[in-house]
């Protein structure tokens, strides 16, 4: 029985949401009455939804605070204004965006007064702020996305690639203590000091170098970057 209550209780809601959305259609448009029952019944559910339209969007407002960052697995974002936009770094206006300047101020970056930056996130992946530098060793080194932002161990500053030492090092196996050989070129002159090229013979031979001892070599011609395995997204953040 309570379970029956419940769907009941939706069912009118649902109701007394169609019948605020068709009144506001009519007050809205001329007025006409529903010539046959198809036309009736065409308006009903266009009205049915409109109600579930507005429904959805007041759920989705209220349960997303303004200024997350979500990533957005599709291409076509149009649909998604003008509740959320892409994070490129766009500038807006605080006079027609006060709620989400009152979430981000001007961490992302600012033009001047009275305008301030969107995250710029393109190519970007994201990291949590360390304010006590414990697992982000250079979070006080950390620099200001764009003009006028933040910069420091705060939400809105960025890093640029970085590739720590190995634990264990990178080195060439070594081939431990060795020589190499060298071929020798010796010119005998006969004729004397001033007399070289005439009667002149050379020899050639294969000598050892002298041992350098066990060694390594440094290594070199690695990737553009150091990154994990990943998947694009687009990442967007809600403003309305």
């Amino acid at each position: 029985m309570g379970t029956n209550k419940r769907v009941g209780s939706l069912l009118w809601s649902l109701i007394f949401l169609v019948g605020l959305s068709a009144t506001a259609e009519a007050q809205s448009k001329p007025k006409s009455k529903c010539t046959t029952p198809r036309d009736c019944f065409e308006r009903a559910m266009a009205a049915l939804q409109e109600a579930h339209t507005a429904l959805r969007q007041s759920s989705n407002r209220s349960a997303v605070p303004i200024g997350t960052i979500l990533p957005y697995a599709g291409e076509n974002t149009k649909d998604l204004e003008p509740t959320w936009m892409v994070c490129k770094g766009q500038t807006l206006n605080v006079s027609q965006y006060p709620a989400l300047y009152a979430a981000l101020g001007e961490a992302w970056g600012s033009d001047g007064p009275g305008v301030f930056k969107l995250p710029n996130l393109v190519g970007r992946f994201l990291r949590g702020v360390d304010t006590t530098s414990t697992i982000d060793p250079d979070a006080a080194k950390r620099k200001a996305s764009a003009p006028g932002g933040y910069s420091g161990a705060r939400v809105g500053t960025i890093q640029e690639g970085a590739t720590a030492t190995p634990k264990n090092g990178i080195q060439i196996k070594s081939g431990g203590s060795h020589k190499h050989t060298i071929l020798v070129h010796t010119v005998h002159a006969s004729g004397g000091a001033n007399n070289v090229g005439s009667g002149n013979s050379e020899s050639r031979a294969h000598q050892p170098s002298s041992s350098s001892g066990k060694h390594g070599h440094d290594v070199s011609g690695f990737d553009k970057e150091t990154r994990p395995k990943n998947a694009a997204v687009v990442w967007i953040v809600r403003v309305l």
